[in-house]
């Protein structure tokens, strides 16, 4: 039988935490970190598609390096590329791939990731192998994933974009 804190006689504070999250799902016109804090956000939603972040294949050969490659030496991956899309992308927008240069918002993963963290909001990054128009078409072999190539081309994806 539970009994109520009147009835053991001493107080009870009581601390809910919810598991629960109030979110957003990233646009391509504005990216302003105030918005999220004046609204309470504690998560952003990034749609992390390869033809995003991975238009050509990052180091030229598919299926390389392998995943325990990779483990072993984490400079394996072709770093440079990484950090250019990341930094510098295509037209100066990380939403370079969806809209006209003059109507996306101008700025980098970079800039998205550092102000999510200074502002202690949790991306939750989607990485997919294409997008919705079957993009990049280098990457179309990985949908779905069938040989050890193509679980090593996932996993450095998933490695390099986290």
């Amino acid at each position: 039988m539970l009994k109520t804190s009147k009835q053991l006689n001493f107080p009870v504070l009581l601390r809910v935490v919810s598991t629960c999250y109030i979110g957003a799902v990233e646009g391509n016109i504005n990216f302003d970190i105030k918005d999220l804090q004046d609204l309470g956000i504690n998560t952003y939603r990034i749609y992390g598609r390869r033809s995003r972040w991975e238009p050509e294949d990052d180091d030229g050969k598919y299926g390389w390096p392998e995943i325990s490659q990779i483990q072993a030496n984490p400079n394996i991956i072709n770093w440079a590329h990484w950090d250019q899309i990341m930094t510098n992308p295509p037209q100066g927008s990380d939403y370079w791939w969806s809209g006209e240069p003059v109507t996306v918002w101008q700025g980098n993963a970079k800039i998205i990731f550092n102000s999510l963290k200074q502002a202690n909001i949790r991306p939750v990054v989607s990485i997919r192998n294409v997008d919705n128009s079957w993009n990049p078409s280098w990457a179309l072999q990985l949908n779905p994933r069938r040989a050890k190539e193509d679980w090593n081309e996932w996993w450095e994806q998933v490695f390099a974009t986290v």
